[in-house]
């Protein structure tokens, strides 16, 4: 039987309604959030958190920003407005360090400056986002490659922070259809005996590492096609830098989900009290075991690299379980 790891605990962007939000609202929003963050799978890696506050009606995304500054909560939030619902995209708003980081860096590399207004304090950097395309956006700006600085340069040379940026990024994208979602999680698992296959031949190499970004493994492992079937998942060639296991013992790896198994239904995923996600009406993964999570990886507010778009592939370790 194929065992799954526990999902590591997600991380949460919180979201503040600068309007009166209804429950239709806050559920659409939810909806669209969990289909790019791939919650049907059982291990998004974020998870939206949105708090409706009388006190931030009608303010702007910079008040808001200074106000949860004042009450110590620094990190990044999403903004659901008056045009959410037609839209069907969020603000994302980064943290009050990276703007003044952003504007010092860009002056210190004598770009083109930011506009600013009289009356505010400091110039606020957010970016419109297709709500479904948000999530990928999270983790790209946290903890991937991606710069606001650099996201929002298609809509001027000169920053402007009250431009409403349309068409919201990520626009046109489906995140319900396999064929336009290039990144596909993956799921760490064990294998039993009779589950697994390993091979030493340069073929299988090649295929368990298809970004040729490193020398190809010495050796590669998969599911069989019943046992990642059953799982509902994909049988693919993953990387191993062990000697060849015993076929009694059971083997670790990482497989990639089967977008269109019976095991991920669409109506598995519902709104657990208005946030978060939870997962009803599906089939649960096979038996669970306890495995540490990493942490987030945070980058430089003025690294100067361009965002990857939807192309992110994940290396993977396998190693021998007895």
């Amino acid at each position: 039987m194929v065992i799954f790891a526990p999902p590591c605990a997600p991380a949460v962007l919180n979201a503040y309604s600068t309007v009166p939000l209804l429950p239709e609202l806050r559920t659409f929003v939810l909806h669209d959030y969990n289909i790019g963050s791939f919650a049907r799978f059982h291990q998004p890696e974020s998870v939206l958190s949105i708090h409706d506050r009388p006190d931030f009606h009608g303010l702007s995304h910079l008040e808001i920003r200074i106000r949860l500054d004042s009450e110590n909560k620094k990190d990044e939030f999403a903004i659901i407005d008056e045009t959410t619902a037609k839209s069907h995209a969020l603000w994302y708003v980064t943290t009050t360090e990276i703007c003044k980081d952003m504007y010092e860096s860009i002056i210190d590399l004598h770009l083109p400056a930011p506009i600013t207004y009289p009356g505010e304090e400091f110039t606020l950097w957010h970016l419109h986002i297709m709500t479904q395309n948000l999530p990928y956006e999270f983790s790209e700006l946290t903890g991937g490659d991606a710069d606001i600085g650099e996201e929002v340069e298609s809509f001027g040379a000169h920053y402007d922070p009250h431009n409403p940026q349309g068409p919201p990024s990520g626009f046109g994208i489906d995140w319900t259809k396999r064929e336009e979602v290039n990144h596909i999680p993956e799921l760490l698992l064990i294998a039993s005996p009779g589950e697994w296959e390993w091979s030493d031949d340069p073929r299988a190499r090649r295929e368990a590492n298809p970004n040729h970004f490193s020398p190809d493994p010495p050796a590669a492992v998969k599911l069989t096609a019943n046992a990642a079937k059953e799982a509902g998942l994909v049988a693919g060639w993953t990387p191993w830098y062990h000697g060849k296991p015993e076929r009694g013992q059971r083997v670790e790896m990482r497989q990639q989900v089967d977008w269109y198994s019976p095991k991920w239904p669409w109506d598995g995923v519902t709104m657990a009290g208005g946030n978060g996600t939870e997962v009803t009406n599906a089939k649960k993964p096979a038996r669970i075991m306890q495995r540490p999570c990493p942490k987030t990886r945070r980058v430089s507010s003025t690294k100067k690299t361009k965002t990857p778009g939807l192309q992110r592939q994940k290396q993977s370790n396998g190693t021998t379980t007895a």
